[in-house]
């Protein structure tokens, strides 16, 4: 009963959230990548944004990153990067993909990156 609860309240909020640029009368960069996935890929990234412990570690992981010297930016410059990235992570973390899964996917949309993705996934759980 909770689960389909929880589905529920997460469609509603889906759905308020998908309706406010039209209320307001105009979007955002953000609205428009969100606008751009999938109902799954929408539905996980309010899962990973209403995860609390996965935000703790989230906003740990980025300040190691600015602590670290040798680590180099990634090329995340659009928001359905941040987006897609935000959410490969929650997957990982959570379980559902595994590091290696989650070390393709980042070598794949970040080439020559090999250091900063080591550094990330070696810290997922």
């Amino acid at each position: 009963m909770n689960i389909r609860i929880n589905k529920m309240n997460g469609r509603i909020l889906l759905a308020v959230a998908m309706s406010v640029p039209f209320i307001q009368g105009c979007t955002t960069a953000e609205d428009e990548a969100v606008n751009q996935m999938s109902t799954t890929q929408q539905v996980k990234l309010i899962e990973a944004g209403e995860d609390k412990q996965f935000n703790e570690w989230f906003n740990k992981i980025l300040a190691q990153i600015k602590a670290d010297p040798t680590y180099k930016r990634m090329p995340v410059d659009t928001k359905k990067q941040e987006l897609d990235l935000y959410v490969w992570l929650h997957e990982a973390y959570s379980k559902k993909i595994t590091k290696q899964e989650l070390t393709q996917r980042l070598n794949t949309a970040y080439p020559n990156h090999t250091y900063e993705v080591s550094f990330i996934v070696s810290r997922v759980p």
